[in-house]
């Protein structure tokens, strides 16, 4: 039997690295099956007829690639089409935000990439681009997206959320220090000044902001 062995998680669809953590929670050794039926594609009545250091070289490669560092993907090809991850949010149509905001909650992953990658129209030397927003969103055309470029966009999503909160609390302590020289807004002060705690203490930006 031939097998795929991933060096990385641009080789392991999200697809099947989302079904198998549904099974976290199995002991180590049928995790591990799990592991060669949906990943390797190995029929269950085949692994248990594997030599033990296929079994194991397997298991040690596929940890291996899932430790190796995403990379945000701006572009990606599907179908020989070229999708570009939008450049303006200020673009997507408030049903899009909401379809988004509830992806999230259900943890609907391969929809979200469907929402957030669009055809490319055009480029430039410069780098610049254009997306077409006004296509419709398939998530069909995602199903076999690799589990690198969704982590890939989470990681620029939290990258963005890190910048935001600095920025945040440096207008929020320069707007305490203007508040503070008016004594008819001590309670703005306050409130600002217990938001800045909030956030110095661990308060994730995301529950600041809303979703």
């Amino acid at each position: 039997m031939n097998v795929i062995i991933p060096e990385n998680k641009s080789e392991i669809l999200l697809k099947d690295f989302l079904e198998l953590i549904e099974y976290k929670d199995l002991v180590e050794e049928e995790f591990n099956k799990k592991i060669l039926e949906l990943i390797y594609k190995i029929p269950k009545e085949q692994i248990n007829k594997m030599i033990p250091k296929d079994y194991f070289e397997l298991i040690e490669a596929f940890n291996k690639a899932v430790q190796v560092e995403s990379k945000f993907k701006q572009f990606i090809m599907i179908d020989n089409k070229e999708y570009g991850f939008i450049p303006k949010f200020e673009d997507l149509k408030a049903g899009d935000l909401i379809d988004l905001d509830n992806f999230l909650k259900d943890g609907d992953y391969i929809n979200i990439l469907a929402i957030l990658y669009r055809p490319v129209i055009s480029k430039d030397k410069k780098g610049r681009y254009l997306v077409d927003m006004k296509s419709e969103v398939n998530s069909e055309l995602f199903e076999d997206i690799d589990y690198e470029t969704y982590e890939g966009c989470i990681g620029f999503f939290l990258t963005l959320l890190n910048q935001l909160e600095v920025i945040t609390l440096k207008y929020m302590e320069k707007q305490m220090k203007h508040l503070k020289k008016n004594p008819k807004v001590k309670e703005q002060v306050l409130e600002i000044q217990t938001k800045i705690t909030s956030i110095k203490n661990g308060m994730l930006i995301q529950d600041y902001y809303g979703s």
